[in-house]
Order: C-alpha cells, then sequence, then structure tokens
C-alpha cells in the first residue's frame, strides 16, 4: 500500500497542474527543512562496512571454508607433483647409468670368458691346453663264467 502512495505522489509531481498555487509559508517552511535534513549517504564503493558483514559471513562461511580447502589441495597436489618429477627424472638418469654399466661388465665377461682369454689367465697356475683330442675309453667289460 505505501508503494502505491508512493507512486501516485510521483505521478501528482510529475503530472501538470492546471491550477497554478502560490508558495505558502508553510510549503517553504517544509522546503527548508527537508533541505537541512541530512541526506541519505549515497552508497561508497570503497566503504569498508559495505565488505565484510555477519550475515554473509554465516550464509557462506561454508562455502569459503570448501573454497579454503580445495585451494590448500591445488597447492598440495603441484607441489607433490614436481616433486615426484623430480624424483622420476632423478630415477631415469639413474636408470641409465645402470644400463652404461651393465654392459660394460657384460662386454668384459664377454671378452674373458673367450677360450684364448682363459688360457692366459691359467698359464700362471702352469696348466696347458690339450692339443690332441681326447681318447675314448672302452667299456668295462666283466668276464662271464
Amino acid at each position: 500500500m505505501g508503494l502505491e502512495n508512493e507512486f501516485f505522489d510521483d505521478v501528482q509531481k510529475t503530472a501538470p497542474s492546471t491550477t497554478v498555487q502560490e508558495p505558502t509559508p508553510v510549503a517553504e517552511a517544509e522546503d527548508a527543512s527537508a533541505e537541512a535534513a541530512p541526506k541519505k549517504k549515497s552508497k561508497r564503493i570503497l566503504d569498508p562496512e559495505n565488505y565484510i558483514q555477519l550475515d554473509w559471513i554465516l550464509r557462506h562461511g561454508k562455502f569459503m571454508i570448501f573454497l579454503f580447502f580445495i585451494i590448500i589441495l591445488y597447492i598440495f597436489n603441484s607441489h607433490y607433483s614436481v616433486k615426484t618429477q623430480f624424483s622420476i627424472k632423478k630415477l631415469d638418469e639413474e636408470i641409465k647409468e645402470l644400463n652404461s654399466e651393465y654392459i660394460i661388465l657384460k662386454s668384459e665377461i664377454m671378452n674373458l670368458s673367450k677360450q684364448s682369454e682363459v688360457a692366459k689367465m691359467v698359464e700362471a697356475d702352469s696348466l696347458k691346453i690339450i692339443t690332441t683330442p681326447p681318447t675314448p675309453l672302452a667299456p668295462f667289460q666283466t668276464e662271464q663264467p
């Protein structure tokens, strides 16, 4: 109902008047008192009172805590992934080094297992390579009565 009265008051103020009213001393006094009354503060954008309000905090507090938790998880996950990538890179370098060491050792063993290399190593123990082929042994025969 109050809105209708305000609307009609605005319409009457803006509607063209057919009668001309002369200002009365009472009307002039009302205008002077209206000018003297403090005007409403316009809502300032940078007003600190507009930033944090208790009811807003109570309504959105759980959501803000949830967002804070998600942000902490995001930061933790990024640090963990960087740490994991660093350890993977370090392990890759170690694998390459161990693979090259394996190849070197395998080639040394293959070289040392050659017959000529074995012969050189056992000469120090006064063993010699047989140059004649082995002779087969005849099967042992028992006498039958």
